[in-house]
């Protein structure tokens, strides 16, 4: 489900790179709507054939190749590590420290 999906994937991810659980929050924040455009695209589709056309012993079988598919297009999309602008998230002064110590 996106609602409890999303936000676990961003923040456990962050968490993962060393970051924290806000960047991760922010992360999500920045990417729902295309990630839910993502998973509509091809859950919505994918259900349609399942019960449609499927026969019953193959309507799971056919939810997990979805599945694995789904989970390596969203891992190709997100999986690289990503950086946020710092300026946008902390205050002007905790901004200018953070640019004055960052190697150049």
């Amino acid at each position: 489900h996106p609602i409890l999906f999303f936000p676990m994937f961003y923040q456990v991810k962050e968490l993962i790179e060393g970051g924290s659980v806000a960047a991760g929050w922010r992360k999500y924040q920045k990417n729902v709507v295309e990630d839910c455009q993502t998973l509509w695209c091809i859950w919505v589709p994918a259900q349609m054939i399942n019960m449609s056309f499927c026969p019953i012993w193959a309507r799971i079988p056919f939810v997990a190749v979805v599945s694995s598919g789904y989970t390596c297009l969203i891992s190709y999309m997100r999986g690289a590590q990503e950086t946020l602008d710092v300026s946008m998230h902390i205050g002007s002064d905790e901004a200018m420290v953070a640019q004055s110590v960052a190697p150049t």
